[in-house]
């Protein structure tokens, strides 16, 4: 039996936000529990409705991705952090990596790797 993965998804994107909840949503065994637009709202959410795993954007208003990743590692969060970003490899990567980020995935290849990220992220956690 297959335990769902609970979901936050933060992004300031409106449609991009709203096209990602729609595709995680036929994905099986993920529930989404809850969506932000900035850092701030990611970080008092991820405290307040424990996800699993925290889909996150780097460029957002009031408090970038990266520093409520920090954060919410800092703060001794159970969830998993994968940023989901515009910005393709190189920097962005390391600097994901750097702040214990727990994968990284362009927002041009989504489709892609969300499927392959979330099997790895439920081994992880043991939710299969």
């Amino acid at each position: 039996m297959l335990s769902s993965l609970s979901v936050l998804v933060v992004d300031d994107n409106d449609s991009f936000r709203k096209e990602l909840v729609e595709y995680l949503a036929i994905q099986p065994g993920v529930k989404i529990i809850g969506e932000a637009r900035n850092g701030e709202e990611a970080i008092k959410l991820t405290a307040s409705l424990d996800p699993d795993l925290v889909l996150m954007d780097i460029s957002m208003p009031n408090m970038d991705g990266l520093e409520a990743t920090k954060q919410i590692k800092e703060q001794g969060s159970r969830a998993k952090v994968v940023v989901v970003t515009i910005h393709e490899e190189g920097t962005y990567r390391h600097l994901a990596e750097y702040i214990r980020a727990d994968g990284f995935v362009s927002k041009s290849s989504v489709r892609q790797h969300i499927p392959k990220m979330l099997e790895k992220i439920r081994t992880e956690i043991g939710k299969s």
